[in-house]
């Protein structure tokens, strides 16, 4: 409605001001502090939302620079941050999770992947919803699901056959898929050969010792050096 009244009046401060609020909670910082400081100028005023916006503008950059320059960690912190103060803002869940993906933190990014997918579909538009389906997709990689991160990225594919980062990510997780598949043969195989070795070292084991054998005639010959002592004597 205030976007709206904006493109009747662009001059129409107060509508430019609650425009600009609306969206701060909403985690839209760069489009509020446009409204905001728009608004200052046609009402020659200032408002005390507009700091805010300008901050959050500065933050976010700040997070997105950090995770160009590998400090992903504490890109993580400052987002977390930037949360705290504005729960909820489906725009700063999509900046968690590429972090948490960034640090390589798989089993923190899963249930946000699964939450912002299920209770902000209707905010989700074409774009915005195969970004977060890549994401998620690349979650399941990192936790090893590699079966269910191959059908997500076929499904992107066929989509967008054209899409240069889903075919090399799609064949690179094929290619571990056969890699863990294969090794998992081979471990099998390894594994009941060992089965075959253990089972013989215990029948082995088990095998009762065989008893000494008696050596005879020792008692002929006890009598027979003691009588050619006696014939010596």
């Amino acid at each position: 409605d205030c976007e709206a009244a904006l493109a009747l009046n662009s001059d129409f401060w107060k509508a430019g001001a609650r425009a600009g609020k609306a969206l701060l909670m909403m985690g839209e910082f760069e489009r509020a502090l446009a409204h905001l400081e728009h608004a200052e100028a046609a009402a020659s005023a200032k408002f005390e939302e507009t700091p805010t916006a300008r901050r959050m503008v500065d933050e976010i950059k700040k997070v997105k620079q950090l995770i160009d320059t590998g400090d992903s960690e504490r890109a993580l912190s400052c987002i977390k941050s930037i949360i705290n103060e504005t729960p909820n803002a489906f725009p700063l869940e999509l900046l968690h999770l590429q972090t948490l993906l960034a640090c390589g933190r798989f089993d923190e990014a899963l249930p946000v992947c699964e939450r912002v997918r299920d209770s902000k579909s209707s905010l989700l538009t074409s774009s915005v919803a195969t970004d977060l389906q890549h994401m998620h997709a690349m979650t399941l990689v990192g936790l090893a699901k590699l079966p269910q991160a191959v059908s997500m990225l076929r499904d992107l594919l066929r989509n967008d056959p054209d899409n240069q980062k889903y075919q090399t990510d799609c064949r690179k997780v094929k290619g571990m898929h056969a890699k863990m598949t294969s090794g998992i043969d081979a471990l099998g195989q390894v594994t009941t050969k060992l089965e075959v070795v253990e089972k013989e070292v215990r029948r082995l084991i088990k095998k009762p010792k065989p008893k000494p054998k008696k050596v005879k005639g020792n008692a002929t010959n006890t009598t027979a050096n003691t009588s050619r002592s006696k014939s010596v004597v």
